[in-house]
């Protein structure tokens, strides 16, 4: 399985990221959630919670959603868990939210992701399977796109190209930046730093 995804990866790679995502989500205004803290989330078991549930204590948020079967996913899943052993304890929360957006490169159950989570060693939150692009995008990407540079207010909201896009979010759930997938992990640590003034 391991080879297949390697082989998929540099498919992409000679055909210039010929599957990478493009275009625009004209979104309502009135679709556009106020408060990001109300936002509800489901997480792998199937249960509904608050994004407002994750704040205590924290200074900055990593929200990416992630994939388990891609070229990148063990470099960018193992720089994660590294990001979130240094910086959990001072405030960092990283959230996973898988999506089969990208050429279906998640798994197909709760229950095999959980499984895939315990063995690469995760151990910061990840959600359910969410729809971060489209007419259907998931209120808290919709959140997020909106307050970062993807809104792009004379276009719309820009989608998000692949797996493993990250945004990064301080405290009160403003000053979002947005890291496409060619930016790793480790690269915004920096910007991780700042935020939660380490």
């Amino acid at each position: 399985m391991q080879i297949s995804f390697k082989n998929n990866f540099n498919f992409i790679k000679k055909m210039g990221c010929l599957f990478f995502k493009s275009g625009y989500d004209k979104i309502s205004s009135d679709l556009i959630p106020q408060n990001i803290w109300d936002i509800q989330i489901e997480n792998l078991k199937g249960e509904k919670e608050k994004f407002g549930d994750y704040k205590n204590n924290t200074k900055a948020f990593l929200i990416v959603n992630v994939a388990s079967c891609w070229g990148m996913t063990s470099t960018n899943y193992s720089q994660l868990v590294d990001l979130n052993e240094k910086y959990a304890s001072q405030g960092l929360m990283i959230m996973g939210f898988p999506s089969t957006q990208f050429m279906n490169q998640e798994k197909n159950t709760n229950e095999e992701i959980i499984e895939f989570l315990k063995e690469n060693n995760v151990k910061f939150p990840v959600f359910s399977k969410t729809i971060v692009n489209g007419s259907q995008t998931h209120p808290l990407f919709i959140y997020l796109k909106t307050k970062s540079s993807l809104n792009e207010s004379n276009k719309g909201l820009k989608n998000i190209p692949w797996n493993f896009g990250k945004f990064l979010m301080d405290e009160e759930g403003n000053n979002v930046k947005f890291y496409t997938s060619t930016v790793k992990p480790k690269e915004i640590e920096v910007d991780i730093m700042k935020m939660i003034k380490v």
